[in-house]
């Protein structure tokens, strides 16, 4: 009984700050929310039916929010109010969020016809630098809907483009513990694909050589047994039979 008392989450209330009468003035509700993700937004007004009405209805606190992202995106007031601010500001990050989605979406798709083509980096430059300009595109973008998850350093990878890697890890500090649906990183694609170099490169820069790869991304997906862990790099190279480049990967960089 004390046990599972001890491993109860607790839970903390927090409707009573989002009280116009006892809780924080509007100016203060403004800087948490506008510092708050759009992700989080959603979850903070999912929280119970008392604190969402309680967000919601500080419609003030809407309005600002609503009249800073128009300064910095162009946001339109509607010339008759038939919602509320909090509807409006909500529906328009919903629309942001989806035409951010499918235009990296398609940045993605035309990066990576770029490194199939071969290890150009002047043009993946250029696209990436266009991209980050017209919509803040993350380097690290994965989408759950094309490329198996993979970001553009896991696809320059199992391509095996070794300048385009380095530019992607060296000078737009791309995140190396990347991971696709099948969690495999750079380091399990490069060890994978028996590609030594690389993986010299990836170990070099901090690489992880202990992260599990479940499914490489170009294999189906396979049902596995609850015993399954996937194997390590050094696993996935010998059991695709690159035994020079598993020892590498075993004993290090030299």
């Amino acid at each position: 009984m004390a046990q599972r008392e001890k491993n109860e989450k607790k839970v903390y209330d927090i409707s009573w700050l989002f009280d116009p009468m006892k809780g924080a003035p509007d100016d203060m509700i403004i800087e948490i929310l506008g510092f708050l993700p759009p992700q989080h937004l959603y979850t903070l007004l999912s929280v119970d039916r008392a604190t969402s009405h309680q967000i919601r209805s500080r419609d003030h606190v809407w309005h600002v929010l609503f009249l800073k992202k128009k300064l910095t995106d162009n946001w339109i007031v509607p010339k008759r109010m038939r919602k509320s601010w909090c509807f409006l500001f909500l529906k328009k990050l919903k629309e942001e969020a989806d035409r951010r989605f499918v235009e990296s979406n398609e940045v993605l798709n035309v990066a990576a016809n770029l490194i199939k083509k071969g290890d150009n980096v002047g043009q993946l430059q250029k696209l990436i630098k266009e991209a980050e300009e017209k919509m803040a595109f993350n380097i690290n973008y994965t989408s759950g809907v094309i490329m198996e998850r993979n970001s553009l350093l896991n696809l320059a990878v199992i391509a095996g483009r070794i300048k385009i890697v380095k530019w992607l890890v060296v000078e737009k500090k791309a995140f190396i513990e990347t991971r696709d649906r099948g969690n495999f990183t750079p380091l399990l694609n490069a060890g994978y694909n028996g590609h030594v170099a690389m993986c010299k490169f990836l170990m070099g820069v901090g690489c992880r050589r202990s992260m599990l790869g479940l499914n490489h991304s170009s294999r189906p997906m396979l049902y596995k047994t609850a015993e399954y862990k996937g194997s390590t790099t050094e696993g996935w190279a010998r059991k695709r039979g690159f035994g020079s480049c598993a020892d590498v990967i075993k004993w290090g960089i030299e």
